[in-house]
């Protein structure tokens, strides 16, 4: 079972190296890159399709890695229950994620330091990719959205 998607880099505005990648099952231990954005820069990145293999897995879930900090896409996830990403769904299937990159003691909170666009491009492995029935997408992203935007 794969879900393919497309990562591609909006604006990035941080001091910091920041990695934007995935994560599987609540388990930020699993992330794996899509790519990696040095501080002080703003480069044109776009990843084309990349096919995520899903086998063994309920849901997909997206994370910045700043330094030795994962911050997750899922709140609960983070330290103190901090929001580090404001995510939004302007299309059906395509996701806007804007990252903070610092504990949120000490940061701007300006959500700037990694934006980023998810396109859900394909998905390979039945129900599991059909909204409402237990989608490895829709359980993990559509959740996110509503938790995210309802603490906004």
């Amino acid at each position: 079972n794969t879900v393919t998607v497309d990562a591609k880099l909006l604006s990035a505005s941080a001091g910091n190296t920041n990695e934007l990648g995935y994560y599987f099952d609540n388990d930020t231990s699993t992330f794996v890159s899509l790519f990696v954005v040095p501080g002080n820069t703003n480069p044109a990145i776009d990843t084309g399709s990349v096919a995520i293999s899903t086998l063994g897995h309920t849901k997909i879930a997206f994370a910045l890695k700043s330094g030795a900090n994962t911050y997750a896409s899922q709140y609960t996830l983070n330290a103190g229950n901090e929001d580090h990403a404001a995510v939004y769904e302007p299309v059906a299937g395509t996701y806007a994620i804007a990252f903070e990159d610092l504990p949120l003691s000490g940061a701007d909170k300006d959500y700037n330091d990694l934006v980023a666009e998810i396109k859900i491009v394909g998905c390979n492995g039945g129900t599991q990719c059909v909204p409402g029935t237990g989608s490895v997408v829709s359980d993990t992203t559509v959740n996110n959205v509503t938790d995210e935007i309802g603490r906004a």
